[in-house]
């Protein structure tokens, strides 16, 4: 698994570096407000496992290393999904690196899976009266043929995950 990561990873900041700028790229922001209070939502909407039955794609997660860097706590992964495609499903190796800063509640992840689609996650979480405010910053880039793909099937599987991931924070499943 080292190697598979350690590959995709480098593929990944190629990308990111040469090949971006000929990427097509779309910002969406997706904010959704949870009945509970910031203590109790943050380390349970930061922790991927939790979206395991919640995300429609997600159905493993693979630990590759975790480490602290620059006051983040950093896990690196893979994570296994199964892609809509029509009336089919396509099974995804899909790298990724979150950074959590707990003590200022945010996290960030970045990940790829080829054919070149590169998303990075900026989430943040504020509370207020009780309530908290969890706003998803995400930035897709792909190749211009499969930005609209991507687009729509990542925000449609995160807006699922955040109304999954608010539904059982208020009912304390979580």
């Amino acid at each position: 698994m080292d190697v598979e990561w350690e590959a995709s990873w480098a593929a990944y900041e190629f990308e990111k570096s040469v090949a971006g700028p000929a990427l097509s790229t779309v910002n969406v922001t997706l904010p959704i407000t949870i009945n509970a209070p910031i203590d109790r939502v943050f380390p349970a909407y930061s922790n991927l496992y939790n979206s395991l039955g919640r995300h429609p794609f997600l159905s493993s997660v693979l630990d590759r290393r975790t480490y602290i860097e620059g006051g983040a706590d950093v896990w690196e992964f893979i994570a296994l999904e199964d892609i809509p495609a029509g009336s089919a499903s396509i099974p995804g190796r899909t790298v990724g690196q979150q950074r959590v800063y707990a003590a200022d509640h945010w996290y960030s992840t970045d990940t790829w899976d080829a054919p070149g689609v590169i998303t990075h996650q900026k989430v943040t979480f504020a509370e207020v009266g009780g309530a908290t405010t969890v706003t998803e910053h995400l930035t897709f880039s792909a190749p211009a043929l499969l930005i609209d793909y991507t687009v729509k099937n990542g925000v449609s599987s995160h807006i699922e995950n955040q109304k999954a991931m608010q539904r059982d924070i208020e009912n304390g499943t979580l």
